[in-house]
């Protein structure tokens, strides 16, 4: 890992060197020519016959160590000029260090030239070219290091400047995808209800297809968008007062009249004289949010209702339990049984009083029971009343052991067995024949209550809505909606109640 990164690092090092290598290549070799010519101008009368090939032969080779010097001392001068933006005084040593280098470089380079071009190449006239090299050269050195100085640090400057303005150009471009892309809205508008800038989000939240087409069509935010002019007017006076707003929610009308919820965070633009001039923020969809709350707000409502009739069943059992008439006709039963000696019936029924009371109290906090449990309160209801009315009352059941175990919203078939004891056995003579029962039929569970009650009676039952039934019918529409109903049927000389509910269902 180490090492690739360091080839990482070392490659833009040996770009910029062999390119400046080839310019100084060609720089050397036009200078040599130069140089050559004004040798072969003026010099050659006095050295003797020479041509002007050897002549430039001569130049290239002592100048063609720069091809060498030039780049390396150009890419050292940039990352010394460039390592943190200011020239300090390690940075000049630096420098002073290269630039005496590349002297001694080249004046060494020019001793080996002129020994190996001499007709007779000697240590004398190497050291003799070294000297003349060292009196004369210098001030041609100096100058071409302070070339390669100046140009490397415009080089910096010129290339801090081309990576500033590229960073300026990537900036802009990834600011410009992220408000064209963004999956929020974004604006600007002016206080008088026009739109400066939004992005496509926006505008195709306002139902509109583009976002030229937003801009020129909406001309006054408040009447097209907000539909409430004085929600507008509030949303404004909140940003001249406090300069800002955060989760502001508001309703919005789309252009084909459609709502839509949203959460506004935004701020005001101010001008020298502190008058608001722009406000710019962000909108989000919060439309889904916003229905999901109110339908939990509503079923938590449907669910306190339901526990509101819950109780009202469970103290409507109680209370049917504890009539006077009711409790007084079972203790005058249980005395009866005890005068008579008959105390094992007296004690079965304080047990069956006292299951009942139990039995009412369990049902506390239940939204549901199954269908078994329900009918078998059903059951201890009928065995007390079958104490006073003795035969006269026959209860038969037929219920399907499939359906059983099935939950029904609790105390939804004693209220209508009530009835049945209350219109249908308490005024009629004779027996009375009440029957309980239940069914899938497809997916609904389908129960019926059905008593035997006089012909007038039965008329009058069909238009009956006591509490019970009214009871009754409210729990199915708040447990079910519309997926559940109750029939109350006449049926000659019986009444028949019928109940129907979904059983795939899940009740709170």
């Amino acid at each position: 890992m180490e090492t690739h990164r360091a080839s990482i690092s070392m490659r833009p090092f040996f770009h910029d060197w062999l390119r400046y290598a080839a310019w100084t290549a060609v720089a050397v070799w036009f200078g040599a020519g130069l140089l050559a010519l004004v040798y072969f101008v003026f010099i050659t009368s006095l050295a003797g016959p020479i041509s002007y090939f050897e002549v430039h032969r001569w130049q290239f080779s002592s100048w063609s160590i720069f091809i060498l010097i030039a780049p390396t001392a150009m890419v050292l001068f940039k990352r010394i000029f460039a390592a943190d933006g200011r020239l300090r005084w390690h940075h000049v040593l630096s420098v002073v260090l290269v630039a005496c280098a590349a002297f001694g470089l080249h004046a060494l380079w020019n001793g080996v030239v002129s020994g190996m071009l001499s007709p007779y190449p000697t240590l004398v006239w190497f050291r003799d070219s070294l000297g003349f090299h060292v009196r004369f050269g210098l001030p041609v050195d100096i100058a071409m290091i302070t070339v390669i100085a100046v140009l490397a640090s415009r080089a910096v400057v010129r290339e801090g400047r081309l990576m500033a303005e590229r960073a300026l150009v990537a900036s802009e471009r990834r600011f410009t995808e992220f408000f064209e892309n963004a999956v929020f809205g974004i604006y600007r508008s002016t206080p008088a209800g026009r739109f400066v800038a939004l992005n496509r989000y926006a505008a195709n939240a306002l139902g509109y297809d583009s976002v030229d087409d937003a801009i020129s069509s909406i001309t006054d935010i408040g009447a097209q968008v907000y539909g409430d002019a004085s929600e507008r007017q509030r949303y404004l006076d909140a940003i001249q007062r406090d300069g800002s707003v955060e989760n502001w929610i508001w309703k919005m009308h789309r252009r084909d009249g459609t709502v839509m919820w949203n959460s506004e965070t935004a701020r005001g633009v101010f001008d020298e004289r502190g008058e608001l001039a722009f406000i710019e923020g962000t909108v989000k969809d919060i439309t889904r949010e916003i229905e999901a709350r109110d339908a939990l707000q509503q079923s938590e409502r449907r669910s306190a209702e339901l526990r509101a009739q819950l109780a009202d069943a469970q103290l409507h059992a109680l209370k049917l339990q504890i009539k006077p008439h009711f409790l007084f006709n079972i203790l005058n039963t249980i005395a009866m049984l005890i005068r008579t000696g008959d105390t094992n019936e007296a004690r079965n029924v304080v047990t069956l009083l006292g299951s009942m009371f139990r039995q009412t109290l369990e049902f506390d906090g239940e939204h549901t029971v199954s269908l078994e449990r329900e009918l078998a309160f059903v059951e201890s209801y009928l065995e007390l009343e079958r104490f006073r009315f003795a035969d006269r009352l026959m209860f038969t059941k037929n219920v399907d052991a499939e359906v059983l175990s099935l939950h029904v919203p609790t105390l939804i078939v004693q209220p209508l067995v009530e009835n049945a004891v209350k219109h249908g056995l308490a005024k009629m003579q004779g027996t009375c024949r009440i029957s309980v029962m239940a069914r899938r039929v497809g997916d609904m569970l389908e129960i019926e209550v059905a008593n035997d009650v006089g012909l007038h009676a039965s008329e009058g039952m069909g238009r009956a809505a006591g509490i019970g039934i009214r009871n009754t019918r409210a729990r199915l529409r708040e447990t079910f909606g519309d997926g559940a109903d109750f029939e109350l049927i006449p049926d000659g000389g019986r009444v028949r109640a019928v109940l129907r509910m979904p059983t795939g269902v899940k009740m709170e």
